[in-house]
């Protein structure tokens, strides 16, 4: 029987290193005497012995960025030959730049509903998952498209001054960290009449009214 190669790396592997390795496991009812790599169709190196039935590694060093193509060849002891399917991996060594947009530096705003927008770029990947960190705090994850300007609207509870970044990562683990801007929340002061009721009935012409004020 020719022998069966199983490819154990997923199609569509991502890499951030030009140093990777490819799986791989043969199997055949006599023996693997020898195994080869090809890369974008072209033999890249050969390893011998091989143990049957056994997950191999090839250490591919190298590698240069962008997407390839691999399969493996194998060679029983009576040298019957075949080869694996083929797959593909990218190498994406970084390229990764985040833009902020707005909230401008230093900005003041008054409102509880901060629309945030950043653009993101990436060499190789049309999509990347980013979040929005206030304060040391994650408020907002989401998709963000290569090239393309990302609006989220976060909304806040509390005003005051607030430090912001934007975290993205590409299908590889690239991540990359923004710049750190502020900006100031200034809420208008809340004020709670609490005495006396609504809708209250007195008999005299002198009413204290008690109220509170709260502000940021």
């Amino acid at each position: 029987e020719h022998p069966v190669i199983l490819l154990n790396t997923a199609n569509n592997s991502f890499f951030n290193s030009s140093t990777l390795n490819l799986t791989f496991t043969p199997s055949d009812n006599t023996g693997i005497s020898s195994c080869s790599l090809y890369i974008d169709g072209g033999l890249n190196q050969t390893k011998s012995p091989i143990t049957n039935g056994a997950a191999t590694n090839f250490t591919l060093i190298g590698a240069s960025e962008g997407q390839h193509t691999w399969f493996v060849g194998c060679n029983d002891t009576i040298n019957l030959v075949n080869q694996s399917q083929i797959r593909t991996f990218t190498v994406d060594l970084d390229g990764i730049g985040v833009q902020l947009l707005y909230p401008f530096n230093g900005s003041n705003l008054f409102t509880s509903n901060v629309e945030f927008s950043f653009n993101v770029t990436d060499n190789l990947d049309p999509l990347l998952l980013c979040n929005i960190t206030v304060n040391n705090a994650v408020v907002n994850v989401s998709i963000a498209v290569n090239g393309a300007i990302t609006n989220r609207t976060v909304s806040f509870s509390q005003g005051g001054f607030k430090l912001w970044n934007v975290t993205c990562i590409d299908d590889a683990s690239n991540r990359v960290v923004s710049e750190t801007r502020n900006f100031t929340l200034a809420f208008a002061p809340v004020i709670n009449l609490t005495s006396p009721s609504n809708n209250f009935y007195q008999n005299t012409s002198q009413i204290v009214l008690y109220y509170n004020a709260t502000d940021d």
